[in-house]
């Protein structure tokens, strides 16, 4: 193949259109450079992580066999295993391993495919990788889990297949006390946030500031995770460090708030922990 036929992104279009011929003769011209800029598109993501993320098993097995590629090797600012983790392709995950890939590698911040199919909601995935010798509670940088990943995002069935495998439910991270319990109710995620608690995950759990799960819920607006949680009996006495409670929060929200729906939210908050006795 002549050099001048090929211009940056070839390899990503022959990719793109299925266009397998190019696609050879693209990683027989550069395959022992994967970082020319034909392998990459213009916001510089590979084309070996593009299809180990849509699961394209006949491409990776070009770049695996023709052209070499190391699997544990960045592309970009990415593994190709973790694409595949994140896509929830399990073919994927296999064959990168079967070439050698580490299914313990991680990025800087100390993510592992484990965390990166957290993310993805890739329930299958997840199993997988466990059963390839992955760790279900690597911690990252901050100590954060693959829980954690999978509270965050909602991915409520994740989740529950983390927890089965052996996730800690109640791990934190290091430097602000996390669970995932408590980062379901701040990101609003009711389901997520329901199999937490059944999962035996702590309903009061603090974490440095203060705040509870509820009160985050409260501060962050999530009304219908704040009720079922004072439902299912929150403790509501529980201060911040800056002295606020769930009742005064509520009061001090619902006076600064003009959207009537929301000042309608607030007032139902504060009737229910005169039910409650709060």
């Amino acid at each position: 193949m002549q050099i001048s036929n090929v211009v940056p992104g070839s390899a990503w279009n022959a990719l793109n259109n299925t266009n397998y011929n190019l696609l050879h003769k693209v990683v027989k011209a550069f395959g022992e450079n994967p970082y020319h800029d034909t392998f990459m598109n213009n916001k510089r993501m590979h084309v070996f992580c593009l299809a180990a993320e849509k699961g394209n098993l006949r491409a990776l097995s070009i770049f695996l066999t023709e052209g070499k590629w190391n699997p544990n090797a960045l592309y970009g600012d990415v593994f190709p295993l973790h694409m595949a983790a994140f896509g929830g392709q399990t073919k994927a995950v296999e064959l990168l391993v079967q070439f050698g890939a580490d299914i313990h590698i991680r990025t800087a911040k100390g993510r592992n495919a484990v965390f990166a199919a957290s993310i993805g909601g890739a329930a299958d995935t997840l199993r997988a990788i466990v059963a390839l010798g992955g760790d279900i509670n690597t911690k990252d940088a901050d100590g954060g889990s693959a829980l954690l990943g999978a509270a965050a995002m909602g991915h409520t069935e994740a989740f529950r297949v983390i927890a089965e495998l052996g996730g800690d439910i109640n791990a934190r991270t290091f430097k602000s006390g996390i669970s995932a319990l408590f980062l379901a109710a701040f990101d609003g995620h009711l389901e997520t946030l329901k199999a937490a608690i059944e999962l035996g995950g702590d309903i009061n759990c603090k974490v440095n500031d203060g705040r509870t799960p509820v009160l985050a819920a409260l501060i962050q607006g999530h009304f219908e995770c704040v009720y079922w949680l004072l439902e299912q009996g929150a403790e509501t006495h529980h201060r911040t460090v800056k002295g606020n409670d769930l009742r005064k929060l509520a009061n001090f929200l619902r006076a600064r708030e003009s959207n009537d729906m929301r000042i309608r939210s607030y007032s139902r908050v504060i009737d229910l922990l005169d039910t409650l006795g709060s």
